[in-house]
């Protein structure tokens, strides 16, 4: 089928996805998606692999000179073409580790799916031309925005995943041939969807305005990916979690995590939606509640850093300067009145002494040492308050 047009050929709908667009094109031969791509690229094993995410020229050519399609309207169906937007790099590493941030990951072996990666909304299967969408492969997009509900990412007869490209049709599940558009699904929670169409915008226009802060769109969404990761992960996510949901409403449930090694991008859609949910809710306003219930849940700079060295300054600034965490440094008046107390309490001045008074400072310093001012030895009060750094539970 190489080397001329083809007799059939349908042109890639709006956000249409490549293994999409090839079923829809074999189902026009009336050609089964797997017979088709051995037709159109004999010899070669591209339904073993995530064609999608691989973005590879040697099957967009193909499908653009048998279709009579631009060459880069073709290529713009595989993930690659989001590089610039929402991530930097593209790095289609399949299984469990690695791969591009964002992209729900795939773990192919034998040309079995093993994993669900590819997301779906029932509803507008159902809608005129079914087809699947390059959004739906985003671990951004969780919800639709059209229907109101949680994407599936399983056929709703066998859970089996997605693979357009082994079945019918994109409407049938390629295991028991079950028809997707009736998989069940639920509404989506009230504050996901407008942050979904929020976060939609941002990825069309590539630049999103954050509080005061005006950032390129792929800056936006590497810190928008951390704070996904800070609410879904073990060492703060559920203080955090519970935090928000007491403050701002939200559901505060634990996630399902993946399997060890795999991230936000292999977590379901309902856990993800429930994760956009309450950052929705902790970004309002940036950067004020985030660190407001940062400080609440007791989570600070040490913690909300690692594994960001590269942070953009709208949130390298806030958190460097709002919830820094490091050790006290009390004033010479402040260390002299300490140690003042303690000899007029009979206390020896010792450097455990002086520390669970104002802290480690006072000593390091040698502020103590100071003459005591009249004023102060003629104090007879109570004890100065306690004032210790600040420690991080969770670093």
């Amino acid at each position: 089928m190489s080397g001329r047009p083809w007799p059939c050929r349908p042109k890639p709908l709006e956000d249409e996805l490549l293994s999409s667009w090839i079923a829809r094109t074999a189902v026009a031969h009336g050609m089964q998606p797997i017979t088709f791509m051995h037709a159109a690229w004999p010899g070669q094993l591209h339904q073993t692999h995530d064609i999608d995410h691989l973005g590879s020229a040697a099957v967009t050519d193909v499908m653009a000179a048998g279709t009579l399609t631009n060459p880069e309207l073709a290529a713009a169906t595989t993930l690659k073409a989001f590089v610039g937007q929402l991530f930097e790099s593209h790095a289609p590493t399949e299984g469990r580790k690695g791969g591009t941030k964002w992209v729900t990951r795939s773990d192919i072996a034998g040309g079995i799916w093993h994993r669900p990666a590819q997301q779906f909304c029932p509803a507008c299967l159902a809608d005129g031309i079914p087809y699947l969408r390059r959004s739906w492969r985003l671990a951004l997009t969780a919800v639709c925005t059209r229907h109101g509900v949680i994407l599936a990412d399983r056929c709703g007869d066998c859970g089996a995943p997605v693979v357009v490209i082994r079945a019918d049709d994109p409407r049938t599940c390629h295991r028991c041939g079950a028809d997707l558009a009736q998989t069940p699904c639920v509404p989506a929670p009230s504050e996901a969807l407008p942050f979904q169409r929020r976060q939609e915008a941002i990825l069309r226009r590539g630049w999103a305005q954050l509080g005061e802060y005006h950032m390129y769109s792929v800056r936006y969404f590497d810190l928008l990916h951390h704070v996904l990761r800070l609410l879904a992960g073990p060492r703060c996510g559920d203080d955090l979690r519970t935090m928000v949901a007491h403050l701002w409403g939200g559901d505060p449930r634990s996630p399902e995590r993946p399997a060890k090694g795999a991230g936000l991008e292999a977590m379901g859609p309902a856990t993800r939606a429930r994760l956009l949910d309450l950052a929705a809710r902790l970004m309002v306003g940036w950067p004020y509640r985030f660190v407001g219930a940062c400080a609440e849940a007791g989570v600070w700079q040490g913690t909300l850093m690692v594994h960001f060295t590269d942070a953009p300054h709208a949130y390298a600034d806030p958190v460097r300067y709002l919830l820094f965490n490091g050790v006290y440094r009390p004033t010479r008046a402040e260390a002299e009145a300490a140690a003042a107390y303690l000899r007029r309490t009979g206390q020896p001045v010792t450097t455990r002494a002086l520390a669970r008074l104002v802290g480690e400072g006072a000593v390091k310093a040698g502020l103590h040492k100071a003459a005591p001012a009249p004023a102060v030895e003629a104090w007879t009060g109570a004890a100065p308050s306690v004032i210790s750094s600040r420690a991080d539970p969770h670093a």
